[in-house]
């Protein structure tokens, strides 16, 4: 699914999870551009081998002002 994803969508992915971590980028900007300078074919790869993935995009989504309720499972 990842994968299946633009690039443009996989650098945004990236810096949500970037944003989620304690270390992360101080600004979306900042988060955008990093994951973008490192952006590759191994994206997919590269998120589901972070184990806590999901409570790290959960919280960068709160970082920018989102929330996964935002989202419906269709929508997915």
């Amino acid at each position: 699914f990842i994968s299946d994803l633009s690039d443009g969508a996989q650098v945004d992915l990236v810096a949500i999870m970037w944003m989620g971590r304690a270390e992360g980028p101080d600004s979306w900007t900042e988060a955008k551009e990093l994951a973008f300078s490192q952006q590759n074919d191994r994206t997919a790869e590269y998120l589901v081998g972070t184990p806590p993935m999901p409570d790290h995009l959960k919280d960068g989504l709160a970082a920018i002002g989102r929330s996964c309720s935002e989202y419906e499972e269709d929508d997915v």
